[in-house]
């Protein structure tokens, strides 16, 4: 069974930044890897410090846009 490398995600999960290298990368079937800032695991996401700042940012952006789109359906016509 093959997977694919491309659809990797590498995230560190540390509370401590000091004593680890966050940066550090990984190489997965010839594929370098960066650590990302945030990643989606069955819909939610998650950052670094597992807190839900990420999850929180993504939903107020989406609940933002479907707030401007029935302000603009219901505006004065």
């Amino acid at each position: 069974m093959r997977f694919a490398a491309k659809k990797y995600k590498l995230i560190h999960f540390t509370q401590c930044y000091r004593k680890f290298n966050l940066q550090a990368r990984v190489q997965v079937e010839g594929e370098d890897l960066e650590p990302k800032e945030g990643v989606r695991v069955l819909g939610i996401w998650l950052d670094p410090k597992l807190q839900w700042s990420a999850h929180f940012k993504t939903i107020q952006e989406k609940s933002n846009a479907q707030i401007g789109a029935l302000v603009r359906t219901t505006a004065s016509t």
